[in-house]
């Protein structure tokens, strides 16, 4: 499917994914660099969307928003759990904002891809067969 003398959406997919979920995780534990936090919320929501529009497949849909559902629910509780149980020692807190920032992020960039996604699952359900 890649070309050699050209970019492929699937290689766009592939980035996407991989920057946002890096630039989730460094700017989530290291702080914005000076970013404001709307510039990030928007690139990370942008590449979600990228992400669930190019990467995922029809035969893909269901388990991925299965995953996305997972993730999203897994990383609210253990945002609670890290925050309850490190945030509570003054030595760890700043590790447990880092941590529960970085999750955040995360959160961010998986949602907007499982939104299209369902999206593409409701519009192929409701069509005419």
């Amino acid at each position: 499917m890649a070309k050699k003398d050209g970019i492929t959406m699937q290689v766009v997919g592939t980035y996407a994914f991989l920057v946002g979920v890096l630039l989730a995780l460094v700017v989530g534990f290291f702080g914005g660099f000076g970013i404001s936090q709307g510039v990030i919320l928007l690139t990370l929501g942008v590449l979600g969307l990228v992400v669930g529009l190019v990467n995922i497949t029809e035969k893909e849909i269901v388990p991925f928003l299965v995953a996305t559902v997972a993730i999203n629910v897994s990383l609210g509780s253990l945002s609670t759990v890290i925050m309850n149980v490190l945030g509570i020692i003054p030595a760890f807190s700043g590790i447990a904002a880092g941590i529960v920032t970085a999750l955040g992020y995360l959160m961010v960039f998986v949602s907007p891809a499982a939104a299209v996604v369902a999206l593409i699952a409701i519009w192929n359900m409701s069509r005419d067969q």
